[in-house]
This record gives structure tokens, C-alpha cells and sequence, in this order.
């Protein structure tokens, strides 16, 4: 029987998923996001590494977290997201995510 100690050690990733996005009147997008994983995220910075873009910031708002962009970041309500997470002693800054059919079509206008 395997235990959680036999579990292969490897990259952690960490399950989101993008409640809403919202634009903002005065600029910037929030982006709510609700983490569904067993990790504890303690500090905006793993957002910074995890979701790039125009990062401004973060806010936990109980189980959720409301993320800061200045520009628009490109992720749509609903998607789910698997974010790998740095592993001890791996700069949080190499931490990218693949952002292909994240975002909802556009719609051009005529």
C-alpha cells in the first residue's frame, strides 16, 4: 500500500479557478479567483509568479483571492487552471502557466 511519504516527489501544482473578471471604472481588471488545492497561499506573491501579466496585486477575501492587473490579463470566468508551484528553493519567478484556451473567443466588430 502506498502511503503519502512513497508519493514520487515532484513539481506541486496548484488547482484555481477563475470566479469572475471584472473591469474596473477608474482601469484594471480584478480577477477572483478561488484556489482548490490543499496548499496554503500565505503571500500575493505566488500569484505574481503563477498568473503573469500587469500584476498590481492581491487581496484574500476568505476563500477567495481578488488579483490586481492593470491591463487586461486574458483569463475568462469559469476556466479552470492548473498552476505548477515552485518547489523549495526554485525562484518564484520561473513559475509560468500555459494560457492557451483560457481566454473566451472575441468578437470582432465590423
Amino acid at each position: 500500500m502506498k502511503t503519502r511519504s512513497d508519493a514520487p516527489q515532484g513539481p506541486h501544482t496548484m488547482h484555481v479557478h477563475i470566479v469572475d473578471v471584472v473591469q474596473q471604472k477608474e482601469g484594471g481588471y480584478t480577477v477572483i479567483v478561488q484556489p482548490n488545492s490543499d496548499f496554503e497561499i500565505a503571500s500575493e506573491e505566488i500569484w505574481r509568479a503563477a498568473l503573469p501579466g500587469d500584476f498590481r496585486g492581491a487581496t484574500k477575501v476568505d476563500r477567495l483571492w481578488h488579483l490586481y492587473y492593470g491591463s487586461d490579463p486574458g483569463y475568462s470566468p469559469g476556466v479552470w487552471l492548473d498552476i505548477p508551484l515552485p518547489g523549495k528553493g526554485e525562484a518564484t519567478q520561473q513559475s509560468t502557466i500555459d494560457r492557451r484556451d483560457v481566454r473566451a473567443p472575441s468578437k470582432e466588430l465590423d
